[in-house]
């Protein structure tokens, strides 16, 4: 594999045997490992691998009757009001990707998300507050309990944005930009509220306010302390 440049960290997007005219989606370790073992000794087969960074996993094509009967949309925006969403969360595996996402396990009757067609297994995509700052659910989210801290911290906003994904679609979930700041930056810690907002171990900074003073040491989100 090293000679078609395959690197450790790149992802099997599809598998394609040329002796059943198969191809294989959003394929879990141990059904790859099954396949290729079954076909050890066949010619034709080709394996596709992505950089999970930059490109997302093919998703498996559905047929027409399986359309017809899934009517949850592909994605949804909710723009939410003030006060509680009448909802329950939880985290579950992504099967195409080494990673968690936050899905929808329960909603009340009178849940305001029921006004998007929310359905419930639907996937957490981003949370946008009005001050325009966003939270990615597979990145600065993974941890349930800090996205539910972020809903809590906010309850009484208005102007939030929920998106959420179809859960069959894991494709559609946004990649979250990548850090572009400095190597290192060691700054003396002012005496007023630093602004910061940090999350995980090592802390890594999720959230910056306006006026903070770390902006002038050239603290950006994303580092880490």
């Amino acid at each position: 594999l090293r000679e078609y440049g395959v690197v450790p960290g790149m992802v099997v997007d599809t598998l394609e045997l040329e002796e059943t005219g198969s191809r294989h989606y959003e394929l879990s370790s141990g059904q790859l490992t099954k396949l290729l073992d079954d076909h050890a000794d066949a010619d034709g087969r080709l394996l596709c691998f992505i950089n999970p960074d930059l490109v997302n996993l093919t998703p498996t094509p559905q047929s027409i009757d399986d359309e017809e009967e899934d009517n949850t949309p592909l994605e949804i925006h909710a723009h939410l009001p003030a006060g509680p969403l009448g909802a329950a969360f939880a985290q579950a595996p992504d099967g195409g990707r080494d990673r968690l996402v936050v899905t929808i396990t329960e909603l009340d009757d009178d849940s305001c998300l029921r006004d998007f067609d929310v359905c419930i297994g639907m996937m957490v995509d981003t949370l946008t507050l009005q001050d325009g700052m966003v939270y990615y659910a597979t990145k600065n989210m993974e941890s349930l309990d800090h996205f539910m801290d972020v809903l809590q911290d906010h309850l009484h906003e208005e102007g939030k944005i929920l998106r959420f994904v179809h859960p069959d679609h894991s494709h559609l979930l946004t990649c979250a930009p990548r850090y572009d700041g400095p190597d290192e930056v060691t700054c003396k810690i002012p005496s007023n509220d630093l602004g910061m907002s940090v999350n995980g171990t090592p802390p890594i900074v999720f959230r910056l306010t306006e006026h903070s003073p770390l902006h002038d040491e050239g603290v950006v989100v994303g580092m880490k302390i």
